[in-house]
């Protein structure tokens, strides 16, 4: 696996109660898979043909003991020697993904005005991120083919995918005081939340929160909220 990661991040103040800050950042993730001890199909149908000849137990196809078949014994605990399983099993297989992503945002935060129970805080913001993924399965095409038992399973094609999308976003957020310093109610504060997304591949989403934190006195704090999300989709669903 290789990684690489570079970022850039500043930021500075409106005034004497809103700061701003802004980022961009990329960053890529490669794996190289190596899968060993992959059975190679004609062999392993051919090794587990077995017949007996003067006593021993051989491959039944008289080709596949010319190229040095070694019979699977099925009835046994005991593990098969290394000569079967070059026989059987001698493929590696490799694979190569890549992902990466482009990100960048800015956003402010700070206090709105003051109320009775004390300052309404807020942080808004917008963000843009790209996306890629590529796949590229083992490109000895014969070998696949040969080591391919059914669709869905481990040994299964693994199709090659360039993929990519694009994603804007805005969200905002707002604490609003309600009460403070009185009995049974130290705290007791408003929380709202919302973003909207626009993706380049899926539809549109929106997601919210709505919640409140009470603080009856000092050491507890309980929270309740209710909120609503959207995931899309990864480039493999």
């Amino acid at each position: 696996r290789r990684t690489t990661t570079v970022g850039l991040e500043f930021g500075g103040n409106l005034g004497a109660y809103t700061a701003w800050s802004a980022f961009a950042q990329y960053g890529s993730v490669t794996n190289d898979f190596v899968q060993g001890n992959v059975p190679r199909r004609s062999h392993w149908l051919a090794a587990r043909d077995v017949i007996e000849v003067n006593g021993q137990p051989v491959c039944r196809d008289a080709a596949a003991r010319a190229a040095g078949c070694v019979p699977t014994n099925l009835y046994t605990t005991v593990m098969p020697g290394q000569d079967w399983v070059d026989y059987v099993m001698p493929y590696e297989r490799y694979e190569v993904t890549k992902n990466s992503m482009l990100n960048a945002g800015i956003g402010i935060n700070g206090d709105l005005f003051d109320m009775w129970a004390g300052t309404v805080r807020f942080a808004a913001g917008a963000e843009w991120r790209e996306e890629k993924l590529d796949t590229r399965d083992d490109p000895d095409t014969a070998k696949l083919n040969n080591i391919i038992w059914s669709g869905g399973n481990d040994h299964g094609l693994h199709p090659d995918m360039s993929a990519e999308r694009r994603v804007a976003e805005v969200y905002g957020e707002v604490v609003v005081p309600l009460l403070s310093d009185l009995p049974f109610a130290r705290k007791l504060d408003l929380e709202a939340a919302a973003r909207y997304s626009h993706y380049s591949d899926n539809p549109s989403t929106k997601t919210w929160k709505l919640g409140m934190v009470w603080s009856p006195f000092e050491g507890l704090a309980l929270r309740g909220v209710k909120g609503f999300s959207t995931r899309v989709p990864n480039f493999g669903e």
